[in-house]
């Protein structure tokens, strides 16, 4: 079963209702819409069942089609980029929140006032094909008025909603895993360890790449996991560490990290303050540290955004070494990392719910890094997390290519990257089972070689065929 589309767009004549442009135009459908298509389609009622797709939480495979907030058709000035691993739309402004000048018309959550911006839905034409051979679902958009050139059409979330996303959640069952909220992620060279604790008596680690799990009796592990000082944290060997932001002045910026050698065993707080220093430092800006473990290199890094120049912001990193015995035995050296115009930073609140990690890919020497506002011309500081919402970015080890985004916190959940049998994916560890989390802010698009141009004598209608095949 494949999932495929096409836009037709018309520009009809007011008066005579002669055709004067048509045209139709493949187009690039998202694959988590695709995904949560086939998951919408072969987990529903008693043929859902037969199939073996309907939610197994306790004896295979968990599956969930996700769908927040409002969605809606764009039309675009411009052609934009589409790809099927987007996940933030391109009709959206910096700050994630806002539309841009790209956009000439659009219709979010079905609008039923036409007005300069707004087109309208056909519903009349809005169908599933009678014909169970042909099985599409059309769906038709019409703009009376107005005047624009028309490079692209997008269908999307709500501009004005970062955290709208459609996706899926996907998990798997694992005897003795289930607990509470609270965890650790153990990010290994070659796979991530999940620990949950349920009780005093009852904790577990799974391994993700495996799926072997071992279990714990232990009243200290269950203490440290739950300690909200340490819940979230990473670990690497014997010790567990978490990150978080104590000071920040215009010249400096303390960051302390809070941890606990052998874990399992002891709860023996042991912290180590590292004190970023820089020169006249924007104090506006959302500056929290981003903890990155390295079990490549035995070590922690910290990530740090500080001064703010030449559309730029300085990113420091401090690694953290020979921590065996003791965060505070610790050895720190703090380096320059890049200069980039994305404020690399978790959020304030620090709960297992919102404490958001960053991720090294060992095989891939790639970093997944959370932010939190982007830096504008004149070095503006344009705000992007809110919340409900914190995007991410995907970077090579040098800093100077964008991989990809990806959504690093969608409400109370953070979808931490982690290293499965089936590579890196987004872990809800925060839940009281874990799922794996795919979300995006797009359903499909396509750009045109050649524009449609809508005048005040025409009509632009859109028509869109969804189609399994």
């Amino acid at each position: 079963m494949k999932l495929t589309g096409e836009i037709e767009v018309t520009l009809r004549d007011k008066e005579t209702g002669e055709i004067i442009r048509r045209g139709r135009h493949k187009n690039t459908v998202t694959d988590i819409w695709r995904m949560r298509s086939a998951i919408l389609t072969a987990s529903t009622g008693n043929p859902g069942i037969a199939l073996r797709g309907v939610s197994k939480p306790e004896t295979g495979q968990y599956n969930a089609a996700l769908g927040d907030n409002t969605f809606g058709i764009y039309a675009l000035t411009e052609n934009v980029t589409i790809d099927n691993i987007d996940v933030i739309p391109p009709y959206v402004d910096a700050s994630q929140a806002a539309i841009n000048d790209k956009v000439a018309f659009y219709n979010v959550n079905n609008a039923l006032v036409e007005d300069s911006k707004v087109m309208l839905a056909a519903d009349p034409r809005c169908v599933f094909s009678y014909d169970p051979s042909n099985s599409v679902y059309t769906v038709k958009y019409v703009k009376n008025s107005g005047e624009a050139q028309i490079n692209s059409i997008m269908f999307g979330r709500d501009y004005a909603t970062p955290q709208a996303l459609q996706g899926y959640l996907l998990g798997e069952y694992s005897p003795g895993i289930t607990g509470t909220a609270n965890y650790f992620l153990e990010h290994r060279i070659d796979r991530t360890r999940l620990w949950k604790t349920s009780s005093a008596t009852a904790q577990a680690w799974l391994d993700l790449l495996d799926k072997q799990s071992n279990a714990y009796t232990s009243a200290n592990l269950h203490t440290n996991i739950a300690l909200a000082t340490l819940t979230g944290g990473l670990v690497i060997g014997n010790t567990v560490c978490k990150a978080t932001r104590t000071e920040s002045t215009d010249t400096s910026v303390t960051v302390r990290l809070t941890g606990v050698s052998d874990f399992t065993t002891a709860t023996t707080l042991t912290t180590k303050d590292i004190v970023f220093t820089g020169v006249d430092l924007n104090t506006t800006r959302i500056n929290y540290p981003v903890l990155v473990a390295r079990p490549d290199q035995t070590a922690y890094e910290v990530f740090m955004a500080m001064e703010v120049a030449n559309n730029k912001c300085v990113i420091k990193k401090a690694t953290i070494t020979n921590f065996s015995t003791g965060l505070n035995n610790a050895d720190v050296v703090i380096s320059d990392a890049c200069e980039i115009d994305y404020l690399i930073s978790s959020e304030e609140r620090t709960a297992n719910a919102q404490y958001v990690t960053g991720y090294y890919d060992v095989a891939k020497q790639q970093y997944w890094l959370p932010y939190t506002q982007r830096v504008g011309a004149g070095n503006t500081l344009i705000s992007v997390q809110t919340a409900n919402y914190q995007p991410g970015v995907v970077f090579d080890n040098t800093f100077t290519n964008v991989i990809k985004h990806y959504y690093a916190r969608t409400g109370n959940n953070v979808n931490s990257p982690v290293l499965t049998n089936h590579g890196v994916l987004q872990c809800r560890a925060n839940t009281t089972t874990y799922y794996y989390f795919w979300g995006s802010g797009i359903i499909a698009g396509a750009n045109f070689a050649e524009p449609y141009v809508k005048t005040q004598g025409n009509i632009l209608e859109v028509v869109y065929d969804f189609k399994f095949n």
